[in-house]
C-alpha cells in the first residue's frame, strides 16, 4: 500500500475506508492525513494559498480560511447536512473570509448554495455582490422591510424550476 511519507522508518499506516484519509501511528501519537477532500483536492495551489504561520511554537503552512470553508462545504452530502461549525466559522471570522472566492469554488453545490442563502437569512453575510456574499459588519444587520410582499410560485413545469410562474399580491410578476 502506498502512504504519505513519514521521516520515522517506525511509523504503522492505515488505510480506511475513506477515500480521502490515511492514518498514521508513531508510538502512541496518532496523525490522520487528509489527502483528498471532496471536491477540493490538496495540490499545489492549496499550498500557495495556505499562510505560514506559528502555532504552539511550530511554524507551519496553515489552510486559507477560502480553503477550510469551501471543504466543510464541498464535504456535506444527502446523509451528512450539518451547517453548525460553517456557520459557527462564518460567524466568527466573515469579514476576514473572501467570500467571493469560496463561492467560486463551491457555488456547484446545492449544499454549499443552502448555506449561503441560510447565512443570509441569518443575517451573517449580505446578499449583494456577484458571490451574494458581502459580509454583514456586526450591528449593521438589513433591516426588516416596512410592507410585507405575500409572493406565491406555480410550477408550471415541476422538473425545471425556471420555468415557474410568480405571483406578486395577485398581480402576474
Amino acid at each position: 500500500m502506498s502512504r504519505p511519507c513519514s521521516g520515522a522508518a517506525s511509523s504503522v499506516w492505515a488505510k480506511p475506508p475513506e477515500e480521502w484519509l490515511y492514518k498514521g501511528w508513531e508510538g502512541d501519537l496518532l496523525t490522520d492525513f487528509i489527502f483528498d477532500p471532496a471536491g477540493n483536492p490538496v495540490d499545489d495551489a492549496m499550498f500557495e494559498r495556505a499562510e505560514d504561520l506559528e502555532v504552539q511554537a511550530v511554524a507551519m503552512k496553515v489552510m486559507a480560511l477560502e480553503d477550510v470553508m469551501a471543504t466543510k462545504l464541498l464535504a456535506m452530502r444527502e446523509h451528512e447536512v450539518d451547517y453548525d461549525d460553517s456557520l459557527e466559522i462564518a460567524r466568527a471570522l466573515r469579514e476576514q473570509i473572501d467570500w467571493d472566492a469560496v463561492w467560486e469554488q463551491t457555488s456547484d453545490s446545492p449544499y454549499a448554495r443552502t448555506f449561503f442563502y441560510l447565512a443570509e437569512q441569518l443575517g451573517i453575510l449580505d446578499g449583494g455582490g456577484p458571490a451574494r456574499a458581502k459580509a454583514v459588519r456586526p450591528g449593521r444587520l438589513p433591516k426588516p422591510p416596512g410592507e410585507r410582499v405575500r409572493v406565491r410560485v406555480k410550477p408550471s413545469a415541476p422538473w425545471y424550476p425556471a420555468a415557474s410562474r410568480c405571483t406578486v399580491r395577485g398581480e402576474p410578476a
